[in-house]
């Protein structure tokens, strides 16, 4: 019987690695969605951003709604492919990080996960759990 292992091609951390791990975000693309909370937007999101722009990446910062929900994904995928954005990146906690992977499916582009809380397992599955306005909707395998 076989068994799959997915898990991140690449995993970092490290003291100040919103400064010093530009790089490793930068090799998956130029133009970058930024989705966050306004809350982790404000404590390491702006300074993220401002990191990736000062190396010349295109960041366009879109604030997550609190729910990985089918909406909330059509909304940001919709903003990723007007503005044409070749990365996606989830900044916070585990519903952020299903919504970001989630849009980085329907984009059909990479995904940077960066998890603001170790309580989560969402940076290390392939997999996003999907809610609608009701509650749990759905495991989309990834």
């Amino acid at each position: 019987m076989e068994k799959i292992f997915a898990s991140p091609s690449r995993y970092v951390q490290g003291k100040n690695v919103l400064n010093t791990g530009t790089k490793y975000i930068q090799a998956l693309g130029d133009k970058a969605l930024l989705l966050s909370d306004d809350i982790v937007y404000g404590i390491a999101g702006k300074m993220l951003q401002e990191n990736l722009e000062k190396t010349g990446m295109s960041v366009t910062y879109v604030p997550f709604n609190g729910e990985a929900s089918t909406s909330e994904i059509e909304r940001v995928s919709k903003i990723g492919r007007e503005a044409e954005r070749n990365v996606v990146i989830g900044l916070g906690g585990g519903k952020t990080i299903d919504a970001a992977k989630a849009i980085s499916d329907e984009l059909s582009v990479p995904v940077a996960v960066l998890p603001t809380i170790a309580s989560t397992d969402a940076p290390t599955s392939a997999l996003s759990v999907i809610y609608s306005e009701e509650g749990f909707r759905k495991v989309s395998f990834l």
